[in-house]
């Protein structure tokens, strides 16, 4: 058939009644929509989330095929539908469901997954069986067979507030005097003031004159004009044009603004021209646009192609410029200056070369 008659035929089809044009739609269809099924696998069916399909439940995508799963006895199908898990009162053991043997006081626990079983409370687990918790005098049962605060994993009992374990029993905790007894009620500590001694007793806390307590009051430390030296408290001298710290960690004391530490004095700062005194006041520093030289100021001699540099006290080229000496030259001119230098050193090499020849 030419382009001619396939023209002609299409534009006949476009002239068709409604309900033919209909038809070859619902046909195209039925012809595209065939195909897509016979590429999709047995045992699955259009995607809810993509183009493409998804295998049913109980079917496992193996490829481009849905393959069932195997779900062996005593195991039943996921919600996915792709994996299986063991019944209630089996536990897995390989790809299999082994039977769950509960001991006597105890019951089925599905996230006990070493032996799928728990103790009843008031039993612990020995071995592969429950034994009836014994707890002595001054103390309760914790039905918690994992760590108990203050006390050994595993016991299922703690000792009351106010006693301490000792062995299999419960021992009343002997306070000493100037003591008391801590947060978790099995230990004691010294009250303020007070310094634990062989484990028995509390010893008052000896603080020399011009001292105080601490902030954890199992310490001392000086009170203002006051510096530690050993065991006593002694008066800072503070020299003139200075002024106390009371800093336990650090010097006594600190030159006032303008002055620096000379030994146990305080020498003024000399400010030249052009200089101001630095935020800590202990020394200075040049204005901008000068640079320190011998105890002055100097003012910056810049030279073509400079400015000055973020410190103030310095200067530097602009951009495509170098420094050498006191000077900023073109970085082309440098490159060439280097080129000519590196040729006339070939050069005289060659010469030299040719008159040793001759």
């Amino acid at each position: 058939m030419t382009s001619t008659a396939n023209d002609a035929g299409f534009r006949s089809w476009l002239r068709a009644p409604p309900h033919v044009s209909a038809l070859l739609g619902l046909i195209g269809c039925l012809v595209s929509c065939g195909a897509w099924a016979l590429a999709r696998p047995v045992h699955s069916h259009p995607s809810d989330i993509s183009a493409g399909w998804e295998c049913d439940y109980g079917y496992q995508n193996q490829g481009a095929l849905c393959t069932a799963v195997q779900v062996p006895a005593h195991a039943h199908l996921d919600d996915s539908g792709e994996d299986w898990t063991c019944d209630r009162g089996y536990r897995l053991s390989l790809n299999a469901c082994l039977r769950v043997i509960v001991p006597t006081h105890a019951h089925l626990d599905e996230f006990a997954a070493d032996k799928g079983w728990q103790c009843d409370h008031g039993y612990r687990a020995v071995g592969k069986g429950c034994t009836a918790i014994l707890v002595p005098p001054h103390a309760y049962p914790t039905y918690d067979e994992f760590e108990v605060p203050g006390e050994e994993s595993g016991l299922g009992w703690a000792c009351d507030w106010g006693f301490r374990k000792h062995g299999a029993t419960c021992s009343a905790i002997v306070l000493p005097l100037h003591a008391y007894l801590t947060a978790d009620g099995h230990g004691w500590e010294c009250a303020r003031g007070y310094l634990r001694s062989n484990d028995s007793a509390c010893r008052r806390l000896a603080v020399p004159p011009m001292g105080h307590l601490d902030a954890t009051g199992h310490g001392w430390t000086c009170e203002l004009g006051y510096q530690r030296l050993g065991n006593v408290c002694r008066a800072i001298l503070v020299p003139v044009n200075a002024y106390a710290t009371y800093d336990p960690y650090g010097g006594a004391w600190h030159c006032d603004r303008g002055y620096m530490a000379h030994g146990n004095t305080c020498l003024l700062i000399g400010v030249p021209a052009h200089a101001f005194l630095v935020d800590s006041g202990d020394a200075w520093q040049c204005e901008r646009g000068f640079r320190a030289s011998h105890g002055q100021c100097l003012p910056l001699r810049l030279p073509m192609h400079a400015h000055i540099d973020i410190s103030g006290n310095d200067w530097e080229c602009n951009d495509g410029y170098l420094r050498v000496a006191d000077q900023c030259t073109s970085e082309l001119s440098s490159m060439f200056t280097s080129t000519d230098a590196g040729s006339s050193a070939a050069s005289r090499a060659i010469t030299g070369a040719h008159l040793r020849t001759q």
